[in-house]
């Protein structure tokens, strides 16, 4: 829920900084616009929040260029598709697993953490 936007930010940077090293491999820009945005919005330790802009990794800007995908677009189902791989539920999206996630967070009920699991990993055909 977005009430709850501002705990799990700071519940992340605790994470983070609870590591001596780290790279966030992130696949276009949405992931480092969050990022941006949420440190814009609850701040942070100023030195913990360089280190997190520093580490972050476009993995689309590295490979786009050098591989040629087959496919009508860059994003990454469409990708994991041309390399074999397959999601468990074909209607399921990176935003309902979100919504997997939050409830699971919430309730504990083992269905939703199945759920996520299972989408997670996915099946190489």
């Amino acid at each position: 829920m977005p009430t709850d936007e501002k705990e799990m930010w700071k519940s992340f940077l605790g994470y983070i900084e609870s590591l001596d090293r780290f790279v966030v491999l992130h696949y276009g820009r949405y992931d480092s616009v969050a990022l941006s945005e949420l440190q814009r919005r609850y701040g942070g330790n100023e030195e913990l929040l360089e280190c997190l802009a520093s580490s972050c990794r476009n993995v689309l800007s590295i490979i786009y260029g050098h591989v040629y995908f087959p496919t009508y677009s860059n994003d990454l189902k469409n990708i994991a598709s041309c390399l074999g791989f397959s999601w468990s539920e074909s209607n399921v999206d990176g935003i309902k697993s979100l919504v997997w996630r939050h409830r699971w967070e919430t309730t504990r009920d083992k269905a939703y953490k199945n759920k996520l699991i299972k989408y997670n990993e996915g099946e190489i055909s």
